[in-house]
């Protein structure tokens, strides 16, 4: 297994990619040996090695490193919401009960921990001990999984400081929407805008979103961000319908923002005092916010569903969700992970992968959009394909809502 991390890194670090270990623990493995027999804890291994390679994609590696300990390889991981998907994935192999010849129907379980790289460890070491201490929290947490996570902070703000800082930003309704165009490949026309967060700190300047979203999640502000990001954005949409601009209006959920119960009634409450019609919103969810507790995100949707706001599945196309639930799910549109947009001109494999998305959607009688349309090879590729929509800076970078207003004009 060493000499296979070590080879990934490598090649990961010449490509430019990301590369995903998963540490694997069968929890009270032990137990199953004493009360049952070795030869049943065997056969429990053999049925557990088996959902294990069902559950990953060609390419990606498995490997025994213990009695009851497994590790698997995710090379090309583009960012780490493919990994936590094939956690997911891993996790939801397990629910099914095991049955071994005459013995009782086990429940087998597992503590599943993630490390990635270069984004947390930089060699193959690193890697395995971030993996063990990212299961052991599992375990103790009694999640099925956890992601090991630096806290990233810009400049020397701790992280402390840096979450209190955000918290008042809002509060002071410091933060700025952005806006960045979708066009309609078909007209040229703009059809609809996503909003997307902006902080200018006093003392560094603009932070990356990727810099405080994670730390608005770890601490709980992101429900405050996300109900303020509505208003905006809501606000924002009725002055452009008053203005003869009318538009749709784009805005990301976290997995954070469905566990509040009354989610639903938040929308409809800020649809109402904004006066803006439920077709004029459209709510972008990921693959992995999808994945996560799928019974309760299906009962969410559907009564976000019922309230007339359009459902947007973003960053599809990552090879580790279930299509099922696309069947289950009532979303209008799908978008393509911006990546594979990206790369589409230089491989044909992502070309393949892209057409495949879009007569997936298309199959569903879903919508389509490309984000990360660079150039105009890219925008004919996509016109080429079918694709419904796109956006990227080939188009338009995000913009303040005065500069939208001139590209709407």
């Amino acid at each position: 297994m060493t000499k296979a991390l070590s080879e990934l890194i490598e090649g990961s670090a010449q490509g430019s990619l990301s590369l995903a270990f998963i540490c694997i623990d069968i929890n009270e493995f032990r137990e199953i040996n004493l009360s049952s027999g070795f030869d049943v804890g065997d056969a429990v291994l053999d049925e557990v090695v088996y959902r294990l390679r069902s559950a990953l994609r060609q390419g990606d590696l498995l490997f025994r490193i213990g009695d009851d300990e497994f590790a698997i390889l995710l090379p090309s991981i583009l960012h780490e919401d493919h990994a936590i998907l094939a956690a997911h994935k891993i996790s939801s192999s397990f629910e099914d009960l095991i049955i071994v010849r005459d013995s009782e129907p086990m429940d087998v379980r597992a503590s599943i921990g993630i490390a990635l790289y270069p984004d947390t460890a930089n060699s193959d070491g690193e890697l395995l001990r971030q993996a063990t201490i990212a299961r052991y929290r599992a375990n103790t947490s009694k999640s099925p999984f956890e992601l090991y996570k630096k806290v990233l902070t810009p400049g020397n703000i701790q992280p402390v400081e840096f979450a209190r800082e955000l918290r008042r930003a809002v509060s002071n309704n410091d933060l700025e929407l952005y806006f960045q165009p979708k066009y309609e490949l078909s007209s040229r026309a703009i059809t609809g805008v996503e909003a997307l967060c902006r902080w200018t700190h006093a003392t560094h300047g603009m932070i990356s979103p990727a810099e405080f979203i994670p730390v608005a999640e770890e601490t709980g502000i992101i429900t405050s961000i996300t109900s303020w990001a509505l208003n905006s954005a809501l606000r924002q949409c009725s002055e452009w319908r008053v203005n003869g601009k009318p538009v749709v209006v784009s805005v990301n959920l976290s997995a954070y923002d469905l566990d509040e119960g009354d989610f639903p009634e938040l929308i409809q409450r800020t649809l109402r005092t904004w006066r803006v019609h439920p077709s004029q919103l459209m709510l972008e969810i990921t693959e992995t916010t999808m994945m996560q507790d799928q019974k309760r995100t299906i009962g969410i949707l559907r009564r976000l569903s019922e309230i007339g706001v359009g459902l947007s599945i973003d960053d599809f196309g990552s090879g580790y969700s279930s299509l099922n639930y696309l069947q289950q799910m009532p979303v209008n549109e799908l978008k393509i992970e911006k990546d594979f947009v990206i790369k589409m001109e230089r491989s044909e494999s992502d070309i393949a992968l892209v057409r495949t998305v879009i007569d997936l959607g298309h199959n569903y009688n879903l919508t389509v959009t490309a984000e990360g349309v660079e150039t105009e090879k890219a925008e004919k590729l996509l016109v080429d394909m079918g694709c419904d929509f796109a956006q990227g800076i080939y188009f338009s970078s995000p913009v303040p809502a005065d500069e939208l207003e001139k590209l709407l004009d």
